[in-house]
């Protein structure tokens, strides 16, 4: 009796600490005669990716520094340079989402893994129809609905009342400033460039989960025990620390 294949497409950014992790993760199915496995990074890390043995194409192939030069900036981080880097990552994203669509449509693979960071890759998983999951090695940047919020200089859970309105302003404080950039930026970025994800993407779900993340599973790259919080999403399975041998 023979086995169906399954085509697996892994999106990933050419940025260790993103790339790596997945790499480890994928790396016992290699020798899996079940899974066909591509992986998608940028051009910089495709000696990697071919030297672990993995199949692999370059996203972006003519923007070879386009995924470090958003990621790292030469100035100290301001609002400037933070519009900047907005900006930046919004044209990089339909740039990207383009050629995945195309990718996509060709390959007609059965699953993907998306990383994070490159949530846009999801809403084109979502306009396919193709199942995909969300691959993340720092799971505390999952927004908190009642628990320590991140990105806000290490809150910590609260141990009196005075510490729990902390938390819950800088959970207010995180929510109200992804909504604003969502409206001031992406959402009217998605209207101009994709009606159909215009159309279908939430930034929250009705669950109040939050759409950057795949609604079919999270696969956290991390180790629960580190994190302050509990409340993160029900679909969330924990995997522990993850990289690719001889490497």
């Amino acid at each position: 009796m023979t086995c169906r294949v399954i085509k697996l497409a892994v999106f990933a950014p050419p940025l260790s600490g993103h790339l790596y992790p997945v790499l480890g993760l994928m790396q016992p199915l290699l020798d899996n005669p079940n899974y066909d496995i591509t992986v998608y990074t940028g051009v910089t890390k495709l000696p990697v990716v071919q030297a672990l043995g993995f199949k692999c194409q370059a996203l972006l192939p003519d923007q070879p520094d386009v995924f470090d030069n958003i990621a790292s900036t030469d100035t100290k981080l301001n609002a400037s340079t933070l519009y900047g880097q907005i900006q930046a990552a919004i044209t990089m994203c339909q740039d990207l989402m383009t050629q995945v669509e195309a990718i996509l449509r060709e390959t007609q693979p059965d699953v993907a893994t998306v990383d994070f960071v490159f949530a846009p890759l999801g809403m084109v998983c979502d306009k396919l129809g193709l199942p995909w999951l969300t691959t993340n090695p720092t799971p505390f940047s999952i927004e908190s609905k009642t628990d320590a919020p991140a990105f806000l200089g290490g809150l910590k859970p609260p141990l009196n009342w005075r510490q729990a309105l902390r938390n819950r302003l800088g959970r207010g404080a995180v929510h109200g400033f992804k909504r604003l950039v969502y409206r001031l930026f992406v959402k009217k970025a998605l209207k101009r460039f994709d009606p159909v994800i215009y159309q279908q993407f939430k930034l929250y779900r009705e669950n109040g989960e939050e759409g950057f993340y795949s609604p079919y599973g999270i696969l956290a790259l991390g180790m629960e025990e580190l994190e302050f919080r509990k409340d993160f999403p029900a679909h969330l399975t924990w995997l522990g620390p993850t990289y690719p041998r001889n490497h």
